[in-house]
Formats: C-alpha cells, structure tokens, sequence
C-alpha cells in the first residue's frame, strides 16, 4: 500500500495505523527525521492548518487541525515522581507539549489540546475532482 493509499485509508476507514516501515533502512531514516524536527522547535503559528504526521501515535492523519497557541517554553509531561507503572508506558509520558491544537471529532464535536509540533506537518486539501461539464441543451 503506497503513502496515497493508505491516507485515504486513514481518513476514510479511521484507522490510525494503516502501515508500519517495513525496513531497518527506512526506520533509521524516519528516526534521523524526527531528531532533525524535534531539534528545530515548533515551525508553526497559530492559524497554521496541520496534520498529524503518518507514522506517529496520533489519530487524524490527513484531517486537518488548527494551530491555536505556539510556546516558546515547552511544557514537559511528567515525568519524575510519577508512582503509576502505566505512566510509563504512555506515548504522553515525557512529552515536550509545544502546540496547542484544535480539532473536528468525528462526533462533530471541536476538541483541543497541547501536542508535541514534531508530530506534524501542514495540512494539504484533499484535490477535489473536476466540476461536470454542463451537458449541452442542444442536440
């Protein structure tokens, strides 16, 4: 399944995870990426449409959100004192909490909340399909 595919996967089956990278060559690439925008900070401003990035334990990809808050001081998750061994295996645990966002539930429902800028990237429009062509009336 190509990157196309399995983004109109995503949108329209909801499913958050429709591949996984396949290679150690390809795992190794994606990791340098993320080092490289984890290093760079937040290129984002409020208003910025985002999307979260595939490959990341974000639900979403390819639907867009809004930037709502950029922090120049991230907030981090918790980390030291916590005493629950769940906290440790959360994807939130030790986050550097950098953006806030808002989003379109799939209940219709605008939900926001901060997230690490590193998981996205600008949102793209779908391409729509060329309007029909009005059949002409003349025969």
């Amino acid at each position: 399944m190509g990157l196309a595919e399995a983004l109109v996967a995503v949108i329209t089956e909801g499913s958050p995870r429709p591949f996984r990278l396949a290679s150690a060559e390809e795992q190794a690439a994606t990791l340098k990426e993320v080092a490289q925008r984890y290093a760079a900070g937040c290129p984002f401003q409020p208003g910025d449409l985002v999307t979260p990035r595939p490959h990341h334990n974000l639900i979403g990809v390819g639907r867009p959100h809004v930037v709502l808050e950029v922090i120049d001081d991230p907030l981090d998750a918790p980390v030291a004192g916590s005493t629950k061994p769940s906290d440790y295996g959360n994807p939130a645990f030790g986050a550097r909490l950098d953006m806030r966002t808002a989003s379109v539930a799939d209940d219709g429902v605008v939900c926001a909340w901060w997230g690490e800028s590193w998981q996205f990237e600008p949102y793209v429009a779908p391409e729509q399909p060329p309007a029909a062509a009005p059949e002409s009336a003349a025969a």
